[in-house]
């Protein structure tokens, strides 16, 4: 496989990998009772489901983190960062999907228009 091609393979998995962690540790904060005490925020926090799930968006985290490190070492970085911006759209697609968020016309058309940048940053001459 080209460099180029894997590079992009990382990409891709750092992209997901980050978004979908994001939607995790939102799910997560969202359902937190109001009005809990510091104490007893840190209680549920470390009890049994939270403290999974909040290790499992910390490790998709740090995953994404590790292929973004690896799609850097096959990839010029303004070609990679720009790509990396296209994350906005997925986390609107997850953050919908999953969440059940109101994504409004105006996310859907802001982050299409990131990734038709993104377009013309892959498709260069």
């Amino acid at each position: 496989m080209s460099k180029f091609l894997v590079g992009n393979v990382f990409l891709t998995l750092s992209i997901l990998s980050a978004s979908a962690s994001q939607v995790i540790i939102k799910a997560l904060l969202v359902s937190l009772p109001r009005g809990l005490t510091t104490q007893h925020m840190l209680q549920t926090v470390l009890s049994g489901d939270y403290l999974r799930n909040a290790a499992l968006a910390g490790s998709l985290l740090v995953v994404g983190f590790l292929f973004w490190l690896l799609s850097l070492h096959q990839l010029p970085l303004s070609y990679a960062y720009s790509l990396a911006c296209s994350s906005a759209l997925v986390v609107a697609f997850l953050s919908a999907a999953f969440l059940g968020e109101a994504v409004t016309w105006r996310i859907w058309v802001g982050a299409t228009l990131i990734m038709l940048g993104s377009v013309f940053v892959v498709y260069q001459d």
